[in-house]
């Protein structure tokens, strides 16, 4: 079997139930729109698909997950999030809002694309039997993304020491309100209508 270890850190639609949970259940292509992936039910459809996430911060309006997943599906986050009613941000195929509302700001901040990011990869060398493991920092756009959702979070939470010190470092260039205002707006000038 697989030995590969995947996290994604994933901003999403409102506060999940819970601290943290485990979705398992059979996801194949939809029936009907080829192009999507969905929940099957039966014990022969689809293959196994299982998530684990856990909550990191948010203020309500949107919520950072580390999901954890042990398949591989196509769209497996996408569809597992969007299946207990907090699709991942700018998701279009499956629901996910362009926006972040914030109290005290005049107008939402745009998400500039899918709200989700291959933030680890961890696997034993088939040959070597070391443990390798690759971290990518959160890019700029989605560093803005998580700092914009709440000035009060703090990620101190997260299991990972790894994981919480580089989201941290990643947010904290955002954390100033100016400089997070002018950020979204040159977004918001590069951004075409429609």
């Amino acid at each position: 079997g697989r030995t590969a270890k995947k996290a994604y850190l994933a901003v999403v639609e409102g506060k999940p139930a819970g601290d943290s949970g485990r979705i398992e259940n059979r996801m194949g292509r939809h029936p009907v729109d080829r192009k999507r992936m969905s929940v099957l039910r039966g014990e022969k459809a689809g293959k196994l698909a299982v998530t684990e996430w856990e909550m990191l911060g948010g203020d309500g309006d949107s919520s950072l997950v580390l999901c954890r997943i042990h398949t591989g599906r196509t769209h497996q986050i996408r569809v597992h999030l969007a299946g207990i009613g907090h699709p991942v941000l700018a998701d279009r195929v499956y629901g996910g809002r362009q926006t972040i509302d914030k109290q005290g700001e005049p107008k939402p901040i745009v998400v500039p694309r899918l709200a989700l990011h291959a933030e680890r990869l961890s696997f034993t060398h088939p040959i070597t039997g070391v443990e390798l493991e690759f971290v990518s920092d959160l890019p700029e756009d989605l560093a803005a993304v998580v700092a914009a959702l709440d000035e009060e979070t703090t990620l101190h939470d997260i299991d990972d020491p790894a994981i919480a010190e580089h989201v941290e470092r990643a947010a904290a260039g955002f954390r100033d309100k100016s400089l997070k205002r002018e950020y979204f707006a040159t977004l918001g000038e590069g951004a075409s209508a429609g």
